[in-house]
């Protein structure tokens, strides 16, 4: 799962083909859109990226180290990133 969701990673800002997003790409654009709401505020504490653990673990019936590895790499999108509409973009096709 790790190598997929850091390939997903690297192509996430080259990919503009509109097949349907895969799970993993979906995973990673969620917990990046969480990961940015909770910095927000400039402070994303402990209580912040727990609970986002618990959500994300929850929510796609992931292992702790899938949802551990998944939340890191879902910083870093959103510090490599620094805009939202990709991460929106990408649920929003999963759901259209």
């Amino acid at each position: 799962m790790l190598d997929r969701i850091k390939a997903l990673f690297e192509s996430a800002e080259t990919s503009d083909n509109q097949e349907m997003v895969s799970s993993d790409e979906l995973q990673l654009a969620a917990a990046a859109l969480l990961v940015e709401a909770a910095s927000v505020d400039g402070d994303f504490d402990t209580l912040e990226r727990q609970s986002i653990h618990t959500i994300v673990e929850t929510h796609f019936n992931l292992s702790v180290g899938e949802t551990k590895t998944l939340v890191e790499l879902a910083e870093l999108a959103v510090e490599k990133s620094g805009q939202l509409f990709g991460f929106t973009r990408v649920v929003k096709d999963r759901y259209d």
